[in-house]
């Protein structure tokens, strides 16, 4: 079962990056993205890893059956319902820089930038981090409380879900989406002093999301897609 899986996802990783690897002129030349469904999709802090969670992006294809269930907040609690159903053509998932990176003012940053989740020991908090400079973190989003399980990443304002589109034609990678240039982000973050303990994070220069009600009513909005899919096959 598990090695069925994988192949599936091999699959999906060769659709999403398209036709191989490419420098960082010819990505910025060749792809583009395109505006999809927000509700369709959920960022979650999956078991595993170094850290003990992992990013992981799923995505409702078709509505034949859900692929998640959602409850409680500050953190939420995710079931990742598509492991007790073959999901080929239902759900789909992404769970590695082959399947999603970041993007900022229209430019892949994936060679720049890795999406990686940081316990900040009350929370988990998702960014994406510098491969030339040490320490140097964006923050995307965070769980707002340290889950148990699966649990959804609550995106900062400003940040989204768009997919990659080659030569026009869209592919299964994913991007963490920002509008305003990467060095907006940087340039708004606060000075970073050198003896803090804590990886300088970098914030985008909006009002923050309020917290979610830890005894709100966790019944989703109307419209709101309150299905996700996840699978625990993470190393």
């Amino acid at each position: 079962m598990k090695m069925a899986l994988w192949q599936r996802l091999a699959v999906l990783t060769l659709l999403g990056w398209g036709i191989g690897s490419f420098n960082a002129s010819g990505q910025a030349a060749q792809f583009e993205q395109q505006e999809i469904e927000q509700d369709k999709f959920i960022v979650l802090a999956a078991p595993g890893g170094d850290i003990g969670y992992k990013l992981l992006i799923l995505e409702q294809l078709t509505d034949s059956r859900p692929c998640w269930a959602e409850t409680g907040s500050s953190p939420s609690n995710v079931e990742p319902l598509l492991l007790s159903f073959d999901f080929t053509g239902v759900c789909n998932r992404l769970v590695d820089s082959n399947a999603f990176s970041v993007r900022t003012a229209g430019q892949d940053l994936g060679l720049q930038y890795s999406l990686r989740i940081l316990n900040q020991g009350e929370e988990l908090v998702l960014v994406a981090a510098s491969n030339t400079e040490r320490n140097t973190y964006v923050e995307i989003g965070r769980t707002y409380g340290l889950p148990t399980g699966f649990s959804r990443i609550v995106l900062n304002p400003g940040w989204r879900l768009t997919r990659r589109t080659f030569n026009g034609r869209p592919v299964g990678h994913v991007y963490l989406t920002y509008d305003q240039p990467i060095e907006v982000l940087r340039t708004a973050a606060p000075h970073n002093s050198s003896s803090s303990s804590r990886p300088p994070f970098l914030s985008a220069p909006v009002t923050p999301a309020p917290r979610p009600n830890a005894e709100a009513d966790p019944t989703p909005e109307a419209g709101v897609n309150s299905r996700t899919v996840v699978t625990p096959c993470w190393r």
